[in-house]
């Protein structure tokens, strides 16, 4: 069996680490990193075949950093993975007097509600992932330290789980993707394909490319902004639609998409997780 390096947000268990051990199993050799954009550059200088990071999250939104690497990364999605997040407050022992609270903003941000409500004092400080979290409070000398991670992340830290699945809605999950510098998935009929693309800064410029989803009957199930960072007030589109860049009708929409804008990356076409 043939191994392959997998970079993935670290440290050792994050959600990241079990969302791509779920998706490669035993093929894999898992490298952590401790940035996103280290990921997207292990991929891009060769050292890993593939990078696992986290993109969205169904109450805490998108991941931004990874959609800017998107932007000025060649690399391309070729899969999305999609796991149950179950967040718990971890610190070295159960009656910890917690003065502070490690994690990462979108941990912090699925949990907002429990914390205000248990621990509205707190200080919340944010950390590039959840187990760089739980790292960062396992290695602390006083005990007046929480972090919110996941229960292999206390295991793997020798820590205490003081309270288990935290956020604040109990449905949460995330979504992560694979990206690789090619993408050579085909058409599976239960594919999403992922672009962005600029118009002009304009009355109805928008509408002029969401009518040709409409126009080939394209379903488009995710839109989203970021601002462009060249042009100030001006902003970058992210969309999501059903479909594979090979199919027909999603093939002829994009060759429409490219006459209306002034700009557009096909971030990759992959089959959908759900």
């Amino acid at each position: 069996m043939t191994k392959e390096k997998i970079a993935y947000l670290g440290p050792k268990s994050t959600f990241t680490e079990i969302a791509a051990r779920e998706n490669f199993g035993e093929i894999g050799i898992y490298i952590p990193f401790e940035s996103i954009p280290e990921v997207f550059k292990s991929v891009e200088n060769e050292k890993c075949k593939y990078g696992v990071v986290p993109i969205e999250n169904s109450n805490g939104g998108s991941v931004t950093e990874t959609m800017d690497m998107l932007l000025v990364s060649p690399l391309v999605i070729c899969k999305e993975i999609i796991i149950d997040i179950k967040q718990c407050l971890i610190a070295k022992n159960k009656n910890d007097k917690i003065r502070y609270i490690y994690s990462h903003p979108q941990a912090i941000m699925q949990c907002k509600n429990w914390i205000k409500k248990n621990y509205p004092s707190a200080r919340i400080i944010h950390t590039n992932s959840t187990a760089a979290a739980t790292l960062t409070v396992a290695n602390k000398k006083e005990n007046n330290s929480a972090a919110i991670a996941s229960s292999i992340a206390a295991k793997e830290y020798k820590l205490e789980i003081i309270e288990e699945n935290i956020s604040d809605n109990k449905i949460n999950k995330t979504r992560f993707i694979v990206v690789s510098k090619n993408n050579l998935s085909h058409s599976t009929g239960k594919d999403k394909t992922s672009i962005i693309f600029a118009v002009e800064h304009k009355p109805g410029a928008l509408f002029n490319v969401l009518e040709v989803l409409k126009n080939f009957n394209i379903n488009m199930t995710k839109i989203e902004s970021r601002p462009n960072r060249e042009n100030p007030w001006e902003y970058i589109f992210f969309i999501d639609v059903e479909g594979h860049k090979e199919d027909r009708d999603l093939s002829m929409a994009l060759k429409d998409l490219e006459k209306r804008t002034l700009f557009l990356k096909i971030l990759g076409s992959y089959p959908r997780a759900i």
